[in-house]
């Protein structure tokens, strides 16, 4: 019997959804019984820990725990990141155990992995590769790590692809699709009908839309005037920020972070979607909703050049004309060909199955 270990790294809320998908891949796998097996050990870093949202999480899509819980949150970047690089190298000995890291998109909990993987001479695996906004944010810089001393990279963008390319990256690179579209897929059909009430949905936690005062006030300013009211689940460190602002936002409905379903129901009801989320502007044309994107570039091209994605930054202006623009109802056919853009709802098998293949031979 061949067994391949596999370390998965994450930290972030958006990485459970992936590291759940693969997991299930990996029972399914081995399910078959085809003289490989795949063991997991996972990691969770704590950098966006919410122990009831995350317990509750691993519950609904019936998924194990993680194995280890390095319990890191709060401070800097850089100081956050050795921080949580010096806590993964404290179980050295259980990670130089496994054949492989695997680390997902751009997090701290990303390049974390990243160093820790390089110090231990561990091949390293990174899903969501070639992603590129062209601004030297701390994600970018994350990413851009990862892509370089990858040995496996996993992606689902035409245009990252060329990124990778362009960039003269030497891993191996495999367009498998998207693996939050396969959670999308999983659990599209418990999400009940839409209700006739209009609302729009914002979510706003990027550090130059939060940090920034004077962002943060032109944003909520402009989401106060709008022509529905604005559902917005709140971000702890927004909240504190807005708290200190000392405004009040009459128009707008601030609740708690939502569970996954509980996101993916308010975003099929909404009117439009304004967000300055990655995962978000994806999700929003899988559902057919437009979406209006608070920042000035991103890496979700693909929903820019398909027409469902509109960049305004933190401009008042900006944001009112794209959420008072009368944009077409999308047709099933349109829905069905942004879709198809991020796979099949298979690509966490496909990435199983590549793993095997490439450490078999």
């Amino acid at each position: 019997m061949k067994i391949i270990k596999i370390c998965t790294i994450i930290g972030a809320r958006p990485q459970y959804i992936k590291a759940a998908m693969l997991t299930k891949a990996i029972v399914k796998y081995n399910a078959q019984k085809t003289g490989v097996q795949i063991e997991q050990l996972l990691i969770h870093t704590g950098q966006h820990y919410d122990r009831d949202m995350c317990l509750s999480f691993f519950e609904q899509f019936q998924v194990p725990v993680p194995d280890i819980d390095l319990g890191i949150s709060g401070g800097m970047n850089a100081e956050q990141i050795f921080k949580m690089t010096d806590a993964l190298l404290d179980f050295a000995g259980t990670i130089e155990q496994m054949d492989y890291v695997l680390v997902f998109g751009d997090t701290n909990s990303t390049a974390a992995g990243v160093l820790a993987a390089g110090e231990l001479n561990k091949p390293l695996i990174h899903v969501e590769a070639g992603l590129r906004c062209f601004k030297e944010i701390p994600e970018e810089i994350n990413r851009k790590m990862a892509d370089r001393v990858a040995n496996l990279l996993f992606s689902y963008s035409a245009p990252a692809i060329s990124n990778l390319e362009n960039e003269g990256i030497s891993g191996d690179i495999y367009n498998v699709g998207d693996i939050t579209y396969d959670a999308f897929l999983e659990n599209k059909t418990l999400v009940s009908r839409k209700d006739a009430v209009s609302y729009y949905l914002a979510t706003v936690h990027r550090a130059e839309n939060v940090n920034d005062t004077d962002n943060l006030l032109r944003i909520f300013r402009t989401l106060n005037k709008l022509k529905f009211s604005v559902i917005v689940p709140v971000h702890p460190n927004t909240k504190q920020k807005l708290k200190l602002t000392g405004e009040d936002f009459s128009n707008i409905k601030f609740i708690s972070p939502v569970s996954y379903l509980g996101m993916l129901y308010l975003e099929r009801g909404a009117t439009k979607i304004i967000t300055d989320s990655g995962g978000i502007q994806k999700e929003a044309a899988w559902w057919g909703v437009p979406c209006i994107t608070l920042r000035n570039e991103t890496e979700e091209v693909d929903t820019v050049l398909e027409g469902w994605n509109t960049l305004v930054g933190a401009d008042p202006s900006r944001i009112q004309d794209a959420v008072s623009a009368n944009k077409e109802i999308y047709v099933d056919e349109q829905i069905s060909a942004i879709r198809r853009i991020y796979g099949e709802g298979n690509t966490a098998i496909k990435i199983i199955e590549r793993i095997i293949l490439c450490d078999l031979h």
